[in-house]
């Protein structure tokens, strides 16, 4: 028996924003003891019910973050070791 087993740890130090896009909800109800009424045909009595559901939904997650830019405004200058860091923001605009 083979097993491979990972661990996957992320620090955020930024706080992550979370939006809901939009959720499409389908569902059903199934009778499960349905029977016509007498007189109406197309009524049904019934006792129980299941329900089902789907449920899709699109979030957008947004956090900011520090990166390494090396641009012509930031970066690596004469005697410095280190790249510079900056904070990007990203944005994306609606497409609807």
């Amino acid at each position: 028996m083979k097993e491979d087993n990972y661990k996957h740890v992320e620090v955020f130090n930024e706080r992550v924003y979370c939006e809901l896009e939009e959720a499409y909800i389908y569902e059903t109800d199934i009778k499960l003891d349905s029977r016509p009424v007498r007189g109406f045909e197309t009524e049904e009595v019934f006792r129980k019910l299941k329900e089902k559901m789907v449920v899709y939904v699109t979030i957008k997650l947004l956090q900011n973050q520090q990166v390494c830019w090396d641009g012509p405004a930031v970066g690596y200058m004469e005697g410095e070791e280190e790249a510079k860091f900056d904070e990007l923001k990203v944005e994306f605009e609606d497409e609807k």
